[in-house]
């Protein structure tokens, strides 16, 4: 019974999780807190995603993450602009070469795959928008370990648990 517990303790507190290292990618605290913006001069994220507009240049959306480095990780987020004219987007991944994606007014989402080089690694966001010629909004950001699944629901775990006290109680009747 002992081996049991400690079998699905073991389970419980050392799974396969896969945890977002992103702060606040969804926007959800309807503000940039965990970001930081330059360049930006019409943003918000009032609306649950971050958006930028009528900008000069770039605008640049950007947090630094802890990472091991030499590791491999994924990079996902969702993008869409209000027009296609006069609006670009890259990002960069410690400070390289800016990757753009293709305009598109539906949102899409993009993926990458990165090795680390360092245990800080610079995620960043670059929009640009010609005066009056729309917006970009950006969202749903997130940084993984490559390879691994998602983090478990809870309620597979009491299930999971559920089963071995199952299991448990009828080894304990058969002795």
């Amino acid at each position: 019974m002992k081996k049991l517990i400690v079998f699905f303790l073991f389970f419980l507190f050392v799974g396969t999780a896969n945890a977002n290292l992103i702060t606040n990618g969804d926007f959800s605290t309807l503000d940039i807190t965990g970001w930081t913006l330059t360049g930006g001069e019409y943003s918000n994220a009032s609306g649950g995603f971050f958006q930028e507009y009528d900008n000069t240049g770039w605008a640049v959306l950007s947090q630094d993450i802890t990472t091991a480095s030499g590791t491999e990780y994924d990079l996902s987020f969702d993008t869409f602009a209000t027009r296609i004219d006069g609006n670009d987007f890259a990002w960069s991944i410690d400070g390289g070469a800016l990757n753009s994606i293709a305009t598109t007014t539906d949102w899409v989402t993009n993926f990458d795959t990165f090795i680390t080089t360092s245990t800080t690694t610079n995620i960043a966001f670059y929009m640009a928008t010609d005066s009056g010629t729309g917006t970009w909004g950006l969202d749903n950001i997130s940084v993984t370990l490559s390879g691994f699944d998602p983090v478990p629901e809870p309620t597979t775990m009491i299930l999971f648990s559920i089963g071995l006290l199952g299991l448990a109680g009828v080894t304990r009747r058969t002795k």
